[in-house]
């Protein structure tokens, strides 16, 4: 009898425990926030349902809009997460409110900071840390500094001409991903460290490392999922999952990078070699208090834009281009006319002159963002604009993939259309809409760079020939938008010079 009464005891204690734990702290949150959203299962939360989704995250992210409207609560363990649609909040978060969301994860469930690689990358550092880096590594970027880039990213643009010059008017589809992969591996390397290279007509020990690296890279993210969610029950013990995740082929496949990095930027800094890149900037760079990037710091930077710089925009503009041919025979007469009236204009002038150009690569990066999600942690209870509560130690998705294809935002959303971006727009469209880079003081300061790179590109190779579709191109082309937005088949068109 006693042993029953124990039992008893000890059963209503576990029930009042898991009640306490589990969903009281569920229904507080619930009724401080006022969000609907999925109902969470004990101790994973909405975690299996994220997981399930896998490679369709951006289908439940969008079913979650229709059922639950443009604000969404979901648990990762019992942490709210809030996946947001609404151009208000979205404002609010990255820019008006900004101080509040200054770090991307909790610091003690941020896996990225303990591989080595990512240490101490802008994109991993948080608080204090984060601002100082980033006050250092903005200029670097900027108009004056680009401009010193702009010779290799020409350099890289001929050989990219030179190479498909070999592919035209062959007759057949030809494999143009390749040729795309080249350039944009050719301006990261001469870009970040300076040295002059020719990837079509060979690799080097860098890429090799790349691409060695990029096959099981975004493993890693799903762990730092799970490390959410188990850090929402256990934060003490985080440490111990972090030293198992990361200590995993995922984080060592990218230590040959790192090394050859660390070597090259040593090697400069032995050599005393000046050079107009990114390397010779980080180690030039002092901050008001005299402070300089330490090793670490330059070679996680290095290979935060080797990864970040490894997209695939080229291919989508392609294929977008050999299947509208009325966009490319308009951007190609453009191109044509602007140097016309311009005989002395170089490449560079044409890609900051020519609108269309422009219009064209935003209408590209709407419909194929580098990557789906942003996320945000929020270090203080907020109260947005229009009223949601936001508290501390939530954690904010804002789906860039799904808001810059829905249609409460954008008419017609999956068709490719530049002139949504033209002067002359049927409907202006909200910037909190469009967010391939973020926003606000955390926006890629990259963007200008990466802009400026891609319609280089465009208008060299539009100069001399044009992407045509053939029976051999995938229409529409398959892709995976897990975490990065990557072509699953390389593109293959006819290249006919014009």
């Amino acid at each position: 009898m006693i042993i029953l009464i124990l039992a008893l005891i000890l059963l209503l204690a576990a029930v009042y425990v898991f009640y306490y734990h589990y969903y009281w702290p569920y229904f507080q949150q619930r009724k401080l926030i006022g969000l609907n959203g999925p109902k969470p299962i004990p101790v994973f939360g909405n975690f299996f349902e994220l997981l399930k989704a896998g490679k369709h995250a951006p289908k439940c992210y969008d079913e979650w809009y229709q059922k639950y409207g443009p604000n969404c609560l979901v648990y990762m363990g019992i942490m709210p997460l809030i996946v947001t649609q609404d151009p208000e909040v979205i404002k609010d978060i990255l820019v008006r409110k900004f101080d509040n969301f200054v770090d991307r994860t909790p610091d003690n469930a941020n896996l990225l900071k303990h591989i080595l690689y990512a240490n101490r990358a802008l994109s991993t550092v948080t608080g204090d840390d984060w601002r100082q880096m980033r006050r250092m590594l903005s200029p670097g970027f900027n108009g004056k500094k680009l401009k010193l880039l702009t010779p290799i990213i020409e350099l890289s643009c001929k050989q990219l001409v030179d190479a498909l010059r070999k592919k035209v008017d062959t007759g057949v589809s030809e494999d143009v991903t390749e040729s795309f992969d080249c350039f944009s591996m050719e301006v990261i390397l001469m870009s970040i460290f300076g040295r002059k290279c020719n990837l079509h007509e060979g690799s080097d020990e860098m890429v090799a490392a790349v691409n060695v690296a990029f096959a099981k890279t975004f493993g890693v993210l799903y762990a730092q999922e799970m490390a959410l969610t188990f850090n929402s029950h256990v934060p003490f013990l985080s440490p111990f999952l972090q030293y198992i995740l990361v200590h995993t082929s995922v984080a060592k496949q990218w230590l040959p990078v790192q090394d050859i990095a660390a070597r090259i930027i040593q090697d400069r800094k032995d050599s005393g070699i000046r050079r107009s890149d990114i390397v010779q900037y980080m180690l030039d760079t002092k901050d008001e208090r005299n402070y300089q990037m330490t090793m670490l710091e330059m070679v996680s930077t290095a290979v935060l834009i080797i990864l970040s710089g490894m997209g695939h925009n080229m291919t989508f503009m392609g294929h977008l281009l050999a299947t509208h041919p009325e966009v490319q025979d308009r951007l190609i007469v453009d191109i044509k006319n602007y140097f016309a009236n311009n005989p002395d204009a170089t490449l560079v002038d044409a890609a900051e002159n020519i609108e269309y150009a422009e219009m064209v690569l935003r209408e590209v990066l709407r419909l194929f963002p580098a990557i789906n999600t942003l996320s945000r942690y929020c270090s203080e209870t907020v109260t947005t604009s229009n009223g949601i509560v936001i508290p501390k130690g939530c954690q904010v998705y804002i789906p860039i993939y799904n808001i810059q294809r829905n249609p409460a935002f954008w008419p017609d959303p999956d068709k490719f259309d530049p002139e949504r971006f033209g002067p002359n727009a049927k409907v202006p469209y909200n910037p909190a809409t469009y967010v391939t880079f973020g926003d606000g003081p955390r926006m890629c300061p990259g963007r200008q760079y990466s802009h400026i790179k891609i319609k280089m590109a465009m208008i060299s190779m539009l100069r001399e020939f044009k992407f045509v579709k053939t029976k051999e191109t995938d229409v529409p082309l398959p892709y995976d938008n897990t975490f990065q937005v990557t072509p699953l088949r390389h593109l293959k068109v006819a290249v006919v010079s014009i």
